[in-house]
């Protein structure tokens, strides 16, 4: 685990005074019963240092009954905070959205957009599967996080997200290896025999060494990987658009959508 002199999320509070706005990522490969559970623990984590989080969730089809991405484009406006009090984060689907934004321009262009729309929140979580990161944000210097865990397939869908980030997308993902919260249990050097496995497939078909974050699903450890994210996040320019912008109100039902992860 990288290590950081930090103190209860010191270190995140030091980042927090930072104005430009990063985007980091979440590559999902179908394990969302760990995935979603690490997307709102950083999520979290970020709120109580003092950040303001947006998520665009990229596994889901915009609607009219769930309004997202595409209609935030479609209406040419930027994002605001409603309340910036609120401690939930908005969660706007983004699978059409982030097709048509990337559609229209390159990684680089499409991520200026996005600082343009969403330059009011301090971080941009994107959770997306690592075919849509890789096709639709490559060269972007994002570092996204992928899960092994030790449920079913884990090893082979962690191995392919690996793959498609690196070979597809130029992306030096972050794997991380979610291990049970327990505070009594002396912390693990050596790697499990899934990390070990991955590390090999990684090391023999890919040519490239990982190193497995090993980590506790609350507490310190993900103050940290939370820390590390944001240290090798990308950020977003926010240089205004040519057309007017203004705000937009956060969509109705927002918030129970947000509960709903």
């Amino acid at each position: 685990m990288h290590e950081a002199s930090l103190t209860q999320g010191t270190g995140l509070h030091a980042l927090a005074a930072q104005a430009m706005p990063r985007m980091v990522a979440l590559a999902s490969h179908g394990d969302r019963e760990n995935e979603l559970p690490l997307l709102c623990a950083l999520c979290t984590a970020w709120i109580e240092s003092g950040y303001s989080v947006v998520v665009l969730d990229a596994t889901v089809m915009e609607s009219d009954a769930a309004s997202g991405l595409l209609q935030i484009l479609e209406s040419a406006r930027n994002v605001q905070r409603k309340n910036p009090s609120e401690s939930l984060w908005p969660i706007f689907p983004a699978m059409s959205g982030l097709e048509q934004l990337c559609h229209e321009g390159s990684a680089g262009e499409a991520m200026l957009h996005l600082g343009q729309l969403f330059g009011g929140y301090a971080i941009l979580m994107v959770y997306a599967s690592a075919q849509q990161l890789a096709t639709r944000l490559p060269d972007s210097g994002l570092t996204p996080v992928v899960i092994l865990s030790g449920q079913g397939n884990a090893i082979l869908n962690t191995y392919q997200s690996l793959k498609q980030l690196l070979i597809m997308g130029r992306m030096e993902p972050t794997i991380v290896s979610l291990t049970p919260d327990s505070e009594t249990e002396p912390r693990a050097t050596e790697p499990t025999p899934a990390q070990r496995q991955l590390q090999e497939c990684a090391r023999d078909f890919l040519g490239h060494q990982i190193t497995p974050l090993r980590i506790a699903s609350g507490g310190d450890d993900v103050t940290r990987l939370a820390l590390r994210l944001l240290e090798s996040a990308v950020k977003l320019d926010t240089r205004p658009a040519s057309h007017q912008i203004t705000p937009l109100a956060v969509p109705a039902g927002k918030q129970q959508y947000a509960r709903s992860y």
